[in-house]
């Protein structure tokens, strides 16, 4: 039999970890919009053979777009 246990833990965050933690959050989502969007994008066009996309062509893509754009 399989037990499962699950702990709460109340974040009290000062101003400057929410600072923090709202950036992460805004990053994250932002990060997830932009793959999901060239998802969408391959799949509408079917470029070629190019039908899908892996996650290592969009990490490699995210990582350059890092160096030059986004510079958070």
């Amino acid at each position: 039999m399989l037990v499962t246990r699950a702990y709460r833990y109340e974040l009290d965050p000062n101003n400057s970890q929410r600072s923090y933690l709202a950036q992460h959050a805004g990053v994250a989502r932002f990060t997830y919009n932009w793959g999901l969007e060239q998802r969408i994008a391959i799949y509408k066009n079917k470029q070629g053979n190019e039908r899908f996309t892996d996650a290592m062509k969009q990490h490699k893509e995210l990582n350059l777009l890092k160096k030059d754009l986004l510079s958070w």
